[in-house]
């Protein structure tokens, strides 16, 4: 497990990771670190990471979470000079990252189909599965930091820079 140094986790901060696809070229990782006036005070972003289609093949249907958690995730994470309490995102096969760091993971979602899940700011949260044991720190860490706060905007930010960082390099 990724452990962050407990001197930079910083208890009113929250990470946000989300993921863009950019044909042909592949997936690209961003990682934005916001304070709790939601500004922000880390971005960092991949290149373009594409698996050829052997270790699609190979992985089965555990590829997307590989590439999402294992390969772009942790190399995200290793970044910053700031932990947060939090780490948020709005993609499902990015919450295998929480086995592989020391901080609680929540998913934002529009499904409600989900075993324990609650409302905010009009965003469904949960935790990632098998860290249900995150639920009360999530919770309370996005209703003390989070004022009524959009939980998905900063998302929309990410990808808004990816695209525009991709659109720049062309």
């Amino acid at each position: 497990m990724m452990h962050m140094p407990a001197s930079v986790q910083s208890s009113n901060t929250i990470g946000y990771l989300s993921f863009v696809e950019i044909p042909p070229h592949g997936t690209v990782g961003g990682y934005l670190l916001v304070d709790e006036r939601a500004r922000p005070v880390e971005f960092h972003c991949t290149a373009p990471v594409q698996r050829g289609r052997t270790q699609q093949i190979l992985y089965g249907n555990t590829f997307r979470s590989a590439l999402l958690c294992d390969q772009i995730g942790v190399a995200l994470l290793k970044q910053p000079r700031n932990a947060p309490a939090l780490l948020i995102t709005d993609e499902p096969d990015a919450t295998a990252l929480r086995s592989l760091v020391d901080l609680p993971l929540a998913l934002i979602t529009d499904s409600q189909d989900l075993d324990w899940s609650f409302e905010y700011a009009g965003c469904t949260v949960t935790t990632a599965p098998n860290f249900e044991c995150d639920r009360e720190t999530i919770r309370h860490l996005i209703l003390t930091t989070c004022p009524d706060r959009d939980l998905a905007e900063p998302i929309e930010r990410i990808r808004a820079a990816i695209n525009e960082a991709q659109q720049a390099a062309a």
